[in-house]
């Protein structure tokens, strides 16, 4: 008789064709990403160089005016 552990890993024909299924294309999703330089990486480091400086303020949402909601990026 099987401990519970050991069939717990016993998968059928279909079950082991889909886990190499899934182990390729994760494999290749990662080999993908590490090879092709993204271009949203070299975005960000320059972007953070250059960030604006935070004013922060209070306001009550319910008395907003046009300026503040301008401030915080409100049309």
């Amino acid at each position: 008789m099987l401990n519970s552990w050991e069939a717990y890993f016993i998968f059928s024909e279909k079950e082991r064709k889909g886990i190499i299924v899934l182990g390729v294309i994760l494999t290749l999703s990662i080999v993908f990403a590490l090879l092709v330089p993204h271009k949203n990486d070299e975005v960000g480091k320059a972007s953070s160089l250059s960030s604006p400086t935070l004013h922060l303020f209070k306001f009550d949402p319910n008395t907003i005016d046009s300026a503040k909601a301008i401030h915080l990026g409100i049309p």
